[in-house]
C-alpha cells in the first residue's frame, strides 16, 4: 500500500484540520489583525484582515462577486 493512502477506518491526527478550518479559526480569534498586505511597486497599498479575507473567500467559493448577493444570468 502506498504511504499516501491510509487504511480504511484509520483517522489521522490531522483529520478535519484543513485550510478552510484554519482560516475560519483565525478569522474567529484574530478577526481584525492583518492577514495579507499587498504593497505593489506602483499603486496603493492594500491590506486584508483575517475576518475580511475569510468573508471574501466564502463569497468567492459560493460563486458570487463582492457586493452581489447572487449570480445574474
Amino acid at each position: 500500500m502506498p504511504l499516501s493512502q491510509a487504511a480504511p477506518g484509520i483517522v489521522g491526527p490531522f483529520a478535519d484540520l484543513d485550510v478552510p478550518w484554519l482560516l475560519r479559526m483565525r478569522a474567529e480569534s484574530r478577526r481584525n489583525h492583518p492577514f495579507l498586505i499587498w504593497a505593489p511597486f506602483e499603486g496603493p497599498v492594500r491590506s486584508w484582515s483575517y475576518g475580511e479575507f475569510h468573508e471574501r473567500v466564502g463569497t468567492l467559493s459560493a460563486g458570487r462577486r463582492q457586493g452581489r448577493s447572487s449570480r445574474s444570468a
